[in-house]
């Protein structure tokens, strides 16, 4: 039952950018990273193995699962940018706009991206460059085994204490790649220890309401940090410590209040194409809403209210229309791989 929770986590990404909440989308993306690290480990153990074959297989249904839709979304994003012009995008963040270099170009095109680097087509790809580094070192056997899983988290540990210890800024602290090696590696620790996490803390496993819970002390977290104006320093530590409980709390739960297994797969569905497309609409939103004689000065909750329903639709067109195309792809690759 992950599917809502990477809804939420990628709508946290999108009140960040459309509703201006400072931090809550960096707090989305480490519990991102977290979750990734348990998945990517959880399906090299029992779907793929790390026989040639397997890697070769999982290497491939990666590739099928990031880059079509980040390549269509870029698509998108070229053509806003080319009805708009410059006038109506770099005003409001000079980060979009076309690639002045080749080089800026193939780093778009291949997703080798960093945090505030050159012009992107899609400012949130940037850790979309981490997640493919970690999914490299994974399917190459970072996290093979418990104990080389244990090392790879002490080492991510002792690195993020040196950075806490020797001050280093928030940015060094989230937007790099030895800051995202902690949740990754806490999520594959995740995997290997779900047995004895299972015995010592049922309550996370057996008690319905403990996910939307822990997502509402998430909320809670970040607006008391923000407030006390720690949200860079312990609101990010402990917005990652309720994001962990929250992989282990739904890593073998069946259903969710409210929520169906056929919604809160639909709902995962979504995450994906909402936070690469949230980020170019929101210029071609703004000039429309503009032209209609609706100024908006600055980003905020009316912006997030307006522009999230027509987000929504464009996410949902491009999970039905490319996402379950891409789907039949990689399911005959897995199919290829056992047979």
């Amino acid at each position: 039952m992950f599917g809502t929770y990477r809804a939420l986590l990628a709508i946290l990404v999108v009140v960040l950018h459309y509703a201006n909440f400072n931090f809550i989308g960096q707090y989305a993306v480490f519990g991102f990273f977290v979750l990734s690290g348990y998945l990517m480990t959880f399906i090299m153990q029992n779907n793929y193995g790390y026989s040639p074959q397997g890697i070769v297989g999982y290497a491939v249904n990666r590739f099928l699962r990031i880059y079509p839709l980040y390549w269509f979304s870029c698509a998108v994003a070229a053509l806003i940018l080319l009805i708009l012009g410059p006038v109506h995008t770099t005003q409001i963040n000079h980060l979009f706009a076309f690639p002045q270099t080749g080089t800026a170009w193939l780093r778009n095109i291949f997703l080798y991206l960093e945090f505030n680097g050159p012009t992107t087509f899609i400012g949130p790809a940037w850790a979309l460059t981490v997640e493919l580094f970690f999914y490299l070192c994974i399917g190459l056997g970072l996290s093979r085994s418990r104990k080389i899983t244990l090392i790879w988290f002490l080492l991510s540990v002792v690195y993020t204490g040196y950075m806490i210890v020797s001050g280093a800024d928030f940015m060094r602290r989230y937007a790099t790649f030895g800051a995202a090696s902690l949740p990754f590696a806490t999520g594959a620790l995740i995997y290997h220890l779900r047995g004895d996490l299972k015995v010592r803390f049922p309550l996370l496993f057996n008690l319905a309401y403990v996910p939307p819970l822990l997502f509402s002390l998430l909320l809670i977290n970040h607006a008391v940090m923000l407030k006390s104006g720690l949200a860079a320093s312990l609101g990010f530590y402990s917005n990652f410590a309720i994001c962990v409980l929250m992989v282990i709390s739904l890593m073998e739960r069946k259903e969710l209040p409210l929520i169906s297994r056929s919604l809160d797969n639909a709902l995962g569905d979504l995450s994906y194409p909402m936070y690469l497309i949230h980020y170019p609409l929101g210029f071609l939103f703004l000039y429309i809403y503009r032209q209609a004689g609706i100024e908006f000065t600055t980003t905020g909750p009316v912006t997030f209210l307006l522009f999230f329903p027509p987000l929504l639709a464009v996410s949902w067109g491009m999970a039905v229309g490319i996402e379950r195309r891409v789907e039949i792809l990689r399911s005959a690759v897995k199919t290829k791989l056992n047979a």
